[in-house]
C-alpha cells in the first residue's frame, strides 16, 4: 500500500513539474512579447517626439529669420 501511494505521489510530482515547466515557458514567452511590443511602442513614440521637436525648432527658426 505504501509503495502504491509513493508511486502515485511520484507520478503527481512529475505531472506538477511538467505543469510548472509549461507555465514558466508560457510566462517567459509572454514577457518576451511584451518587451518586443514595448520596444516598438517606445521607438514609435521617440520618432513622433523627434519629428515634433524638429517641427517646432524649424518653425522657431523660420519665425526668427523672418524678423
Amino acid at each position: 500500500k505504501l509503495s502504491d501511494a509513493y508511486a502515485l505521489s511520484n507520478e503527481q510530482k512529475q505531472y506538477f513539474d511538467k505543469g510548472n515547466a509549461r507555465l514558466r515557458n508560457r510566462h517567459s514567452k509572454d514577457t518576451h512579447l511584451i518587451l518586443i511590443t514595448f520596444r516598438r511602442d517606445m521607438t514609435e513614440t521617440f520618432i513622433h517626439l523627434l519629428t515634433r521637436i524638429i517641427k517646432v525648432v524649424f518653425r522657431w527658426h523660420v519665425i526668427t529669420s523672418l524678423r
